[in-house]
């Protein structure tokens, strides 16, 4: 007890100590406060597979700093002390005993081979007695498919161009795995030499009098690489060809002008642990001397000795552990989103590794799942050997769900829950929450809804997030907003959600209260907030609220793009100011078809169907392809303005002109269109012409034409149709009963009402709002409940008595009778 009381005043006084530090268990960097260690962790970027330390285990970023670690300027005096008397000077491996040490020395330690016309030649069937009588080696065509995989090449520059600058290839020699020359030759320059460089290269102008011509040398490397190989299978997986080693050798396929796939190049330069810093490489001679442990390039550049390096450095750095980082970044390199790899570049070298571990898998499924081939990371997935982290579980359920196989995820996920891998499902409900955005998945969003109550999952930002969308697009808002109310420290992503739940939900009022909490709660809000909270303003009609949100967009100098200036189109429309909506659109730089679309369509809802015609076809000069909105946009122009003639030739020219097949929207608006102008019969023709069965929406427009029109006949016909119909609309009925009642039909009239109230239709009550110093005033018919409802009768008293004035009339005859209720 006495020793535990020790410890524990130690303790405590090391914590009330000032001179605590934190301490990177990595790099081993020490820091006052714990969070400028966690920012440091941040960007470190410190990896398990970073040369390190045999003594004291630190990682480092090269080679380079692991020997200036062990024996340089700031070496570390313990581990330098071990590494002397027990480590590798050329790998810096550190041994447990000097027998170990001597016996990894004799084949660590490497050695210079012979000049190339002493070099040994695998079953060539050329004796080489010297360079000069060497124009072409080649294996044998019946031999090409035992030589060894990998294959490293190297070629020597002359200098062409007025100053001798440029590079042009004299001279390449490819050597196998075994350091056996397989291709050797000289190459005619494409254009004349101006500089030899011959106290480098040792090439002189007899050497190239009898070259190989450039075509024919690319030809035969080819052959060799392509190892029989189908040209698309080499671009996609590989297969049988060779993989390419040199050092900088996408600067020899540029002189030779090849073209070799990423994942079969293999360039020591680019060697992460070989790289003095991130920006430039060592040289091959450096590489050599510090890595092999012998000199090279001393006189003349022999590309023989030069291929022997860099195939040397290959299997060293493809034998060693840190291979795997090597191997590692290049992999993650088709994850990446902006990678110029392709998949196959990631699965050439995760084939290549000795040992995958769980990082490795993970990072080639993703890969995979990233490119779209959902196939084939379920087949990796089903091989891993080791056991499967949440990574790999949460990266194929995400996949199945971006290629909408919403079924095959969700029982990926049921097998998650059951697996021995014991992982815990937090992401993986993340992606399944986001892939039931479609209406027809709402019930299985539900379903992780209830998995998550039931389970008691904890619920961090990124689920509750996802939950309040989920939530949201299924109707419950008010769910979403509990969850949301509950939610910590708000994200801009939460605040999102719930605002566009409100809005799709139709709580307008909601949505914009919310924008301004969280202006309060400062949060910067985002290009997707303010698309949102200027619906709620065009769905409400608050024209002032609107103008504010703009003033707010200019100082928050949120870039106006397409979609804002959508947004703000389709606001001013909507709330009756159809000037600012076209100043909006003309000082867009940028356009794109929805905001050509939000022009049009507002303009023609204010009855403006010439000019919305005149922003048609400036679309079409613009040489923008119009889309089935825009012509339901045109036709219900033409509707509104009897624009008869220009609807016919539009109608015409969306199927001949632009091959868009007609929808219900466009027949309605044709029907609409004809039905306005008396058109009758030709729009009754329209309809039953339709691909599609009509909906309450086009039997309407026909309806209300034929009471317009006066047409009984038709409109009788037209509602034996409707009330044979499965679906009644309550719009339809009321249609007909009025037409009905205007010609003293009160036979049908009751017949209709009668059927309206035996199904339980009602006329949805009548509501109107207001605007008054930017609070939206909202009430019902005959609504009392409103704190200024005295106010609002006796304005509306005013404003009928000043139309009676004008000389205006109702007529009775449409007013259903109130009765019954209805």
């Amino acid at each position: 007890m006495d020793e535990q009381k020790a410890f524990m005043n130690e303790e405590s006084k090391a914590t009330k100590s000032p001179n605590v530090r934190h301490k990177c268990s990595a790099c081993f960097k020490q820091y006052k406060k714990k969070e400028h260690l966690v920012a440091h962790m941040r960007v470190a970027n410190h990896s398990v597979h970073q040369p390190q330390c045999g003594v004291c285990q630190k990682y480092c970023k090269s080679f380079e700093s692991l020997r200036e670690h062990l024996y340089g300027p700031l070496q570390k005096a313990c581990c330098s002390k071990i590494y002397r008397s027990q480590g590798c000077d050329l790998c810096l491996s550190v041994f447990e005993s000097f027998d170990a040490l001597d016996v990894h020395k004799e084949k660590c330690h490497l050695y210079p081979f012979p000049a190339l016309g002493h070099a040994p030649v695998n079953s060539l069937g050329n004796s080489l007695e010297s360079v000069e009588d060497v124009q072409m080696i080649e294996a044998d065509n019946n031999n090409i498919n035992e030589i060894p995989k990998a294959v490293a090449m190297d070629c020597e520059m002359v200098g062409g161009g007025s100053d001798g600058t440029l590079d042009i290839c004299g001279r390449v020699c490819l050597i196998d795995e075994d350091e056996n020359v397989i291709f050797h030759s000289y190459v005619i320059p494409q254009i004349p030499i101006t500089n030899f460089r011959h106290e480098i290269t040792g090439i002189t102008e007899d050497n190239l009098r009898d070259a190989r011509p450039l075509k024919q040398v690319r030809e035969k490397i080819e052959e060799i690489l392509h190892n029989g190989e189908a040209l698309w299978r080499i671009r996609l997986q590989g297969g049988k060809a060779r993989v390419l080693v040199g050092h900088s050798v996408d600067h020899d396929l540029d002189c030779l002008q090849m073209n070799y796939p990423n994942h079969l190049r293999r360039d020591t330069a680019c060697y992460p642990p070989l790289m003095k810093t991130n920006l430039a490489s060592h040289s091959l001679k450096y590489l050599a001397k510090t890595y092999l442990g012998y000199e090279i390039q001393s006189g003349v550049h022999d590309p023989y000795e030069d291929c022997v390096a860099a195939m040397r450095l290959y299997r060293r750095m493809r034998a060693q552990s840190v291979c795997h980082s090597w191997s590692l970044s290049r992999i993650s390199l088709a994850v990446h989103p902006n990678a110029s790899a392709s998949i196959g570049t990631a699965r050439g070298l995760f084939d290549e590794m000795l040992e995958k571990d769980q990082v490795s898998w993970n990072s080639i499924i993703s890969g995979y799942v990233y490119n779209g081939d959902v196939a084939s990371a379920r087949e990796l997935f089903e091989e891993m050997p080791v056991k499967r982290s949440v990574v790999a579980w949460t990266a194929l359920i995400d996949g199945y769900g971006k290629q909408g196989m919403v079924v095959e995820m969700f029982r990926l996920f049921r097998r998650m829950i059951v697996a021995i891998d014991n992982v815990k499902p937090n992401s993986s409900l993340v992606c399944l929450l986001s892939s039931c955005s479609d209406n027809s998945y709402l019930k299985l969003g539900r379903w992780v809804s209830v998995f998550i109550d039931v389970n008691r999952i904890p619920l961090d930002i990124i689920l509750s997030t996802a939950l309040i969308g989920s939530y949201a697009r299924s109707g419950d808002v008010d769910k979403a907003r509990r969850i949301f109310d509950g939610t910590p420290n708000k994200t801009l992503a939460t605040w999102n959600a719930m605002i566009t739940g409100c809005v799709h939900g139709g709580l307008f009022e909601e949505a914009i209260q919310l924008f301004y909490i969280m202006r309060r709660n400062r949060v910067r809000p985002d290009e997707i907030t303010m698309v949102n909270v200027l619906s709620a303003c065009a769905g409400l009609g608050a024209l002032e609220l609107g103008r504010e949100i703009h003033l707010y967009l200019g100082r928050s100098r949120l870039l106006l793009n397409e979609i804002l200036a959508t947004a703000l189109v389709d606001m001013y429309s909507k709330c009756g100011s159809i000037k600012d909506a076209c100043l909006v659109f003309v000082k867009s730089t940028e356009k794109d078809v929805v905001l050509w679309n939000a022009m049009i369509v507002g303009l023609a809802t204010h009855g403006h169907g010439r000019d919305s015609l005149a922003v048609f076809s400036q679309m079409e000069r613009s040489r923008m392809q119009p889309n089935e909105v825009t012509f339901i946009g045109v036709l219900s122009a033409c509707a509104h303005s009897g624009l008869v003639e220009d609807g016919r030739a539009k109608f015409d020219i969306m199927q001949a002109r632009y091959n868009l097949k007609p929808k219900i929207e466009h027949y309605s608006c044709m029907v609409d269109l004809l039905g306005r102008a008396g058109h009758l019969k030709e729009a009754m023709d329209i309809v039953k012409s339709m691909n599609v069965e009509p909906d309450s929406i086009v039997w309407g427009s026909l309806l209300s034409a034929c009471g317009i029109h006066q047409n009984v006949e038709l409109a009788d016909e037209v509602g034996k149709i409707i009330l044979l119909s499965e679906s009644l609309n309550v719009g339809c009925c009321i249609l007909l009963s009025n037409i009905y009642a205007s010609s003293n039909r009160w036979k049908d009239v009751a017949r209709v009402r009668r059927l309206m109230k035996s199904t339980g239709m009602k006329k949805p009550s009548g509501c109107s709002w207001i605007e008054v110093d930017g609070v939206v005033n909202s009430f019902l018919v005959e609504e009392s409940a409103h704190p200024r409802h005295e106010d609002i009768y006796e304005m509306h008293d005013i404003l009928v008595n000043q139309l009676m004035f004008e000389g205006y009339t109702h007529n009775p005859d449409f007013l259903l009778m109130e009765d019954d209720g209805t």
